[in-house]
């Protein structure tokens, strides 16, 4: 480079070098920058499969809902809670109490007053429990208040 092109090349980067010249290169660059990130992002979202999505063109509705519980089925409102038998029937009721000294088979094996039940199922919550007995004797000898179905 000749001393003539380069004052003249220093002529041209000192006149540049303007606030407004330098605001206007930061600019283009950063809209370069940013551009080429929107069309990366733009391309991940297309490509990344969203959750719920049916194919053709069916919309999702949200979650099912639970299906009502058997305990719900068989049992009227009034009735907060489910009995289930040994022998695999439902007997509704209120909340009740078991004693697990008192294992049984079927109610003959209860005083009277008591149900032998295996295990219980919150009617508004579909949530079923055993009585927790030492040895998971078939049933046990429970108390509570039966309701009308």
């Amino acid at each position: 480079m000749n001393d003539l092109h380069f004052d003249d090349f220093a002529r041209r980067v000192d006149a540049g070098a303007t606030r407004r010249g330098l605001l206007r290169g930061v600019v283009a660059v950063g809209t370069t920058l940013g551009l080429a990130a929107g069309f990366e992002d733009a391309a991940a979202r297309k490509r990344k499969k969203k959750p719920g999505k049916k194919p053709h063109g069916e919309k999702p509705h949200g979650p099912t809902p639970p299906a009502p519980s058997l305990c719900a089925q068989a049992c009227s409102a009034g009735c907060s809670t489910c009995y289930q038998r040994p022998s695999g029937t439902l007997i509704c009721g209120g909340i009740g109490s078991a004693n697990c000294a008192f294992p049984c088979g079927t109610d003959s094996n209860c005083a009277k007053g008591q149900i032998c039940t295996k295990s219980f199922t919150d009617r508004a919550t579909g949530e079923t429990s055993s009585w927790g007995c030492p040895g998971n004797p078939p049933g046990v000898c429970t108390s509570f208040t039966v309701c009308m179905v």
